[in-house]
């Protein structure tokens, strides 16, 4: 980003890069593919930090490098920066209460409980942590057996095999994916129910 990007994006909460993205981009671009459209996320990294650093050069030829940065109590400062690579870096000075957020095994666990299905390589220490393809935005005749098999103990908690599954697609008058998956046993077959915590998608 130019300077004048750093100020209309980041400067205001709820400005969606994203969502504008989408606004001018061709029709053919799947809404699903995008994410970051309400224009708060970039702001709740203020949530667990005192500081952020947002270092970014535009891809223009000729364009200078900017720093952008903030304490999040609702100012901002930016100054051109020598050595910035093109793209955008940011860098969150964690407070004290959240510290554990640094640690690998609690990055790795936070990525695999809510990102898993983001089309985009997530990478920690050289190495991809979310690798549960989002079969759900695959075409039928892509996905095996035990792709299906794979994906629904992953979403269960289980080590048994779908009994039938549904793979619903729609384009109008909304976009929908969706699969069902029908287990191969029920639980209730001893009169005690299970309910386990957790999304299914």
């Amino acid at each position: 980003m130019n300077k004048e990007e750093l100020i209309k994006n980041l400067g205001s909460i709820g400005h969606s890069v994203s969502l504008e993205f989408l606004k001018n981009a061709d029709t053919n671009t799947k809404t699903s593919d995008i994410i970051g459209q309400f224009g708060v996320g970039f702001y709740s990294t203020f949530m667990v930090s005192h500081d952020v650093t947002v270092f970014s050069r535009s891809f223009q030829p000729g364009s200078k490098g900017y720093c952008w940065q903030s304490d999040g109590t609702g100012t901002y400062k930016i100054s051109e920066a020598e050595g910035v690579s093109r793209g955008t870096k940011i860098e969150i000075k964690l407070n004290d209460q959240s510290r554990s957020f640094a640690q690998k095994d609690t990055i790795e666990r936070i990525i695999r409980k809510h990102s898993n299905f983001v089309g985009f390589d997530i990478v920690l220490d050289g190495k991809k942590v979310n690798t549960v393809k989002a079969l759900w935005m695959l075409p039928k005749n892509e996905i095996s057996e035990e792709d299906h098999t794979e994906f629904y103990q992953f979403i269960s908690h289980s080590f048994d095999k779908p009994r039938y599954h549904l793979h619903y697609s729609a384009d109008s008058p909304i976009n929908i994916r969706s699969i069902i998956y029908v287990p191969d046993s029920h639980t209730e077959k001893y009169g005690m129910g299970r309910m386990e915590p957790g999304t299914f998608i």
